[in-house]
This record gives structure tokens, sequence and C-alpha cells, in this order.
């Protein structure tokens, strides 16, 4: 909305007069009056809370004749004054408001040359003049750094260049390195400072300390700030992990050994060992991995030693393979822990303590239950921090269950169902206050878990053995994924639960690089993942009771092999991939993922059915040995012969 200003008029024979008031001289203006401006554009410039510019000042001049003027303005950030300054001339004064809000702001001022002093009875020629403002007010400026997360690997690795930028353009900056973790003093920024933007910089590793190293580096520009986030793992030599950890009695199987230092052994001589009993195959795929073949054992523990005939390695003490018989288990129908109903998750069968744990989101509450003469009930924990999709899963050695919240991840003892010791520390930086959802673990020992984060983190690492969180992604649809892991702990998939009719592309975490990438699947609304324990099968089921319902088995590259039928509320894969298992209504059905028939597998029968169902069951697992089922539904868990 404009305002005006009215004052006297200017007169190039006579006088300058007011519009609607008295002035020096008198009479009316008419024909052949004239006036000018001394410009038509003013403009002013600052930075956001700088200083307010100076006013600027325009003439106005009287050529011939009486000229009443009336001066009004449109636009805001300013204001215009008009005043006489002598017979025939004036100004205009225009005047900049404090620079508090960031923007380009336009406006004009209108100088109307008036015939009467009531400016009601026309124009004088040329009028009216515009002068046309702009005001300019540029933002603090805000710093960038490109890439955020950064990680160091192997003995003397090369330097990382980031990218160091602003909003503002050219600026003076400096850095600071902040120890996270881990031994101070093992990073350095080159150039640490500058004076100029943007400014490519060296991150330089100084120094090898043995464990998690973790740092954040902070970029201050002007009133702004960036941080990049720095981690350095250097590990000792030794065996950390067997996965998966739990094998069949009187069948032979196969094993990833997860540890360091595994290229420093002479090749033509690497041996593994299971409790004395010699490994029948070994490969080493890297300094951190190696594959072995096992011959059929008898039930017990096995302690798993690597070395080449000159060089042992060292092992922890949970590097072993726990060797069970298989358990026939009769039919079973064991009331949750109350208060019920709730919704159960990340259903987990421990074949080593013949154990059940679930999920209870509703309550952030582990439930445990145990086998003796027959299964019962076993204890439940609420774990620190619920909200969101908070989630439990089991390490690669069965020593711990790993429970997520907001901000902490709690540590069970399986065997108890109790916290065990501590919870993780509180995480570093751009993970400060994050709500932890979905997880799983790898087999070198790291658990994978979506987060929600005030920094954009969305993806991390937890490390079980140097309690250390690393971010891994920020790209922002990583929050809502599922996050799942076969037995081995090779690979862990993050398919998209969100509902859409676009699918979006299923993402990989590696366990054997600790990279993600996209696969060559998509799905979205994922409710269901199951693998057979090497992962060579995957079962992925999207929504439910919809047009877009579907239940897809892939093979290991997550081509697509076959379908289930629509209604499938649960399923699973069996352990050595020959079989799905359904739940359809209030049946298990079992179909041959070997036989296909007009793009869905064959079912095997009889069907099962299962009885005392009180509610929606939403969760099933099998045994490792694959001859038992466990249903978790809203009331009860069910155990039952697989059919």
């Amino acid at each position: 909305m404009g305002w005006m200003t009215r004052a006297a008029a200017l007169v190039a024979a006579g006088a300058l007069c007011a519009c609607g008031g008295g002035g020096v001289g008198g009479g009316e203006g008419g024909g052949g009056a004239t006036y000018s401006v001394a410009t038509t554009s003013v403009s002013f410039a600052s930075g956001q809370n700088g200083a307010t510019p100076a006013p600027q000042v325009v003439v106005v001049t009287v050529h011939s004749g009486t000229v009443y003027v009336e001066v009004t303005q449109s636009g805001g950030f300013f204001s215009a004054v008009f005043d006489i300054t002598g017979p025939t001339t004036g100004t205009v004064t225009i005047t900049p408001s404090p620079p508090a809000t960031p923007g380009v702001f336009n406006g004009t001022v209108t100088v109307r040359g008036c015939a009467s002093p009531s400016c009601s009875s026309g124009d004088v020629a040329g009028s009216p003049k515009t002068i046309n403002v702009t005001y300019t007010i540029t933002g603090t400026p805000t710093a960038s750094v490109t890439p955020t997360l950064v990680t160091f690997q192997g003995g003397a690795p090369a330097p990382q260049i980031i990218t160091l930028s602003s909003s503002g353009g050219s600026s003076p900056w400096v850095s600071q390195i902040d120890s996270l973790s881990g031994t101070a003093g093992w990073l350095s920024a080159t150039p640490s400072f500058g004076a100029s933007l943007p400014q490519p910089v060296s991150l330089n590793v100084t120094a090898s300390p043995v464990g998690n190293n973790t740092a954040v580096v902070t970029f201050t520009v002007g009133g702004s700030t960036t941080q990049v986030f720095v981690s350095y793992n250097v590990p000792t030599p030794r065996v950390n992990f067997v996965a998966p950890y739990v094998a069949n009695s009187a069948d032979a199987g196969s094993v990833i050994i997860r540890g360091h230092g595994f290229l420093g052994l002479a090749p033509a001589t690497t041996s593994v060992s299971f409790g004395g009993t010699p490994a029948t195959s070994v490969a080493i795929d890297s300094d951190t991995q190696i594959r072995a073949d096992y011959p059929a054992l008898a039930a017990g523990n096995y302690a798993v030693t690597v070395g080449d005939g000159t060089l042992t390695l060292a092992s922890r003490p949970e590097a072993r393979l726990v060797v069970v018989a298989a358990t026939a288990y009769a039919y079973q129908a064991i009331p949750r822990i109350g208060p019920l109903p709730s919704h159960p998750v990340n259903l987990v069968y421990d074949a080593e303590r013949r154990r059940v744990y679930l999920h209870d989101r509703d309550r952030n509450r582990l439930e445990c239950f145990a086998y003796g003469v027959a299964w019962t009930a076993a204890g439940s924990l609420i774990s620190a921090g619920g909200g969101g999709n908070t989630s439990i899963a089991m390490s690669p050695d069965g020593t711990v269950i790993l429970g997520s919240g907001a901000g902490v991840l709690t540590h069970v003892n399986p065997a108890t169902c109790a916290q065990s010791g501590a919870e993780s520390p509180k995480p570093p930086g751009p993970l400060q206050n994050a709500q932890f959802g979905h997880l799983a673990f790898a087999n070198d020992g790291r658990a994978v878990g979506n987060a929600t984060a005030a920094s954009g983190v969305s993806l991390y690492t937890y490390d079980m053995l140097g309690a250390a969180f690393v971010p891994l992604s920020s790209q922002f649809d990583m929050v809502n994924r599922l996050v799942s892991a076969p037995d081995n702990g090779s690979r862990i998939l993050l398919p998209d639960f969100t509902p859409s009719v676009t699918p979006t592309a299923v993402f990989a975490y590696a366990a054997s690089t600790g990279t993600l990438a996209a696969t060559g699947a998509s799905t979205s609304g994922a409710r269901i993942v199951s693998f057979s324990r090497n992962g060579a099968r995957v079962l992925m089921a999207s929504f439910l009771q919809t047009s877009l319902e579907s239940t897809t088995v892939y093979d290991a590259s997550l081509t697509p092999l076959g379908t289930l039928p629509v209604g499938v509320l649960s399923a699973v894969v069996s352990p050595d991939g020959a079989y799905a298992y359904a739940l359809i209504g209030n049946e298990i059905r079992k179909y041959d993922l070997n036989i296909l028939s007009g793009g869905g597998f064959d079912e095997v029968l009889p069907r099962a059915t299962v009885t005392d169902v009180a509610g929606t069951i939403v969760e099933m697992t099998i045994s490792p040995d694959g001859g038992t089922l466990f249903l978790a539904g809203n009331q009860n868990l069910i155990v039952m012969p697989a059919p």
C-alpha cells in the first residue's frame, strides 16, 4: 500500500506550493508548466543485520510554470519524504530500513506534478515521474563442505580431498579438528585456514593408532559453520567373527570368517580348524575375510583357529562355531507377555540357547521365551528411548542383542534377557540425539541402522567391538527402509517400506567392503524380507490386500525367480533355500522354490493349520535346521513343526 507526501509547489517563474496547502508564491499551475527528477532509479545494498545504508536524495526541479507536487510510495523496506529546498527545487529523501531480512526488495516513488493545489484538476505535462527503488539485503553466508562423511581404510591411506564453499562467495575461513574417539592427533587438514572460497582441503592421516579413531572437522566461515565427520579404523590382526556361528550337527556347511591380517598369511599353507578339525576348504578373499567349509561335526562348541604353519592369528574367544542337534518341538501356543495386545517385530530364534526373542514396538519392550520341557515366558526388558521404528538384532557371535531407541542403543544379554553393562556411548556429532530405527548386523560385527537426525544423516554403522558410530548415508529416504540380513551376514538389504505406486531401488550394504549401493531390484511398501542362511535366496513382500500386493523370490543377484499367491500375511525362506513357507489365512503353505508353474512356485501339500491364533500374526522365523516355525501375533507366540 502506498502513501503520499503533499508539499509546497515548485515554480520556475513563480513559487513552489504544496498540494492541498499554501506555498511560497501562489496561483494556479497551468499549461506550459514542466518539471524533472534528477534520477529515475536508486538502489541500496547491505548484508543481513549489517549497517543500514545511507539515505539517497533525488532533486526535483521546476523548469517553467507552477507545479504542485504529490509524492506516493509503493513497496516496503524504505520510506520517501519530500521537502522544499528553494523557489524552484525540492528533494525526495529515500531512507532504507535496517537490513533484517535477506532478499531483493523492489518498490517505486511516484512524483506527481499537479496543476492545482489539491491535485484535483489534472497533471502538468510529463507527470507522473517514477523513481524505481531496489534494496538488496544479502543473507549471512552459509558454509558447506562436500563430502560430509570421509572414511580412511588400510595402512598409510592416501589423503582425501574435500571442497569447502560458501553461499556468500569468497570469504576468510578457519578449521578446527576435534577427536571423538580413539587417539587424538591422527588427522590434519591442509590448508587449515584461508582467505577465499571455494577451497579444496586435503584431509591427511598423520598417525595410525590401533582402534576406532573418529574426528569431526569444523569449518567456520563468518558466522556460519559446517562439519565433516572422519573415521579411521586400525585393526589388530586377529579372528573376530564366524558367520553363521550356529551349525547343525551331522551336516557339513560353510562359514565366513571375519577379522584382520589374513593377507599376512602364506596362501599356500593357510589353514582353518574348528576345535582342531581341519576345514575341508579355505579361500582368502581379502585381508578381512576368509571363506571356509567344515565337515559334519558333533554337537558342541568349536574354537576357530586361523594360521599358516608359522603364524597363528589371535582369536576372540567368541569367534566360535556352535554345533547344535536338531530339536523337534511340538505345537504350542504361548501367551505373550502383557499388557496386550501389542505389535511384535524382529522375531529371533536362538538355537544355541533354545530361546526366542521378540520386540514389542508399542512399548519398546524385549520379550524372551525359553524352552525346558516346554516353552515358557522367560522375562522382558523395557529398553531406553522408545518411539519410532525401534527394533532388535542379534550380533553375529550370539553374545548381544542390540535394541534401538532415541539417541542410544541398548545392549542385552540373550542368556538372561537383562541389560548387559552400559548402553552404547552417546553418538557423536551428526548422530547426536538421533532417533534410531530398524537395524541388522553384518558379519563383521557392525550393525547398520536407519536414523532420524537433525544433521540429515539417515543411515549409520555401529561397531560392537569398538562401540563406535559412523554415519553411512544422508540420502533422505534411507530412514524409510527395512534393514535385514541373512544368517551369514554377508550383506544387508534395505528395501523402501514407504507405500508408493512408483517402486524405488533396493539398496545393499556389502559387509566385505563396508559400502552401500543400489541393486538392480526395486520395490515399495516393503513389509517382509527373508533369506536362506547363505543369502542365495531372498523373499520380499510388499503391501497387503491391495492391487499392488506382491511376494517375490529372488536369487543372490536379486533377479526375480517367481512369486507366491496373494494374501501372504507372513513368510520365510527355508535355511537351505529350497522352500518358502507362507501364512495365508490360518494355514501354513509350503512352496518348492525349484519348481515354477506359470510364474509361480508349486505348492507342496499338505497344508498345516495354525490354531490358537488371537489377533493378527505379523512375524515368522524358522530354525536353522528347517524343522520348526515360530510365529508371533499380538496375543501369542506359536511354535510348530514346519510342514
